[in-house]
């Protein structure tokens, strides 16, 4: 195994993108969510190393993924109504999302 070295720093504004962009109404299906709550989890770590891990790998651009809590906006399901309040394990660190039911 060839030897390899990664310098460590802590995260700054700098390494992150804020980007706005328009929301479309969910499909047949699919709840429009609000996120309340995202989760930081140790293996987040592991996916931003270019190491190869027990995680895969995030490469620059991609959304950073977690669980969450959220707020339905809209729905599309007879399960669920505007203001019910779910857990996904697929929130990514958004301010909203589609999810599906």
């Amino acid at each position: 195994m060839d030897p390899q070295s990664f310098s460590c720093r802590n995260a700054g504004p700098e390494d992150f993108t804020l980007e706005e962009r328009d929301v479309p109404r969910p499909k047949p299906g699919e709840l429009l969510v609000k996120t309340l709550w995202l989760s930081v989890d140790p293996y987040t770590r592991a996916r931003l190393s270019p190491a190869k891990n027990y995680a895969a790998g995030l490469k620059i651009g991609d959304l950073m993924q977690g669980g969450g809590v959220g707020e339905v906006i809209a729905s599309q399901s007879p399960l669920f109504k505007p203001g019910d309040v779910i857990q996904a394990d697929d929130f990514g660190w958004h301010p909203g999302a589609h999810h599906p039911t």
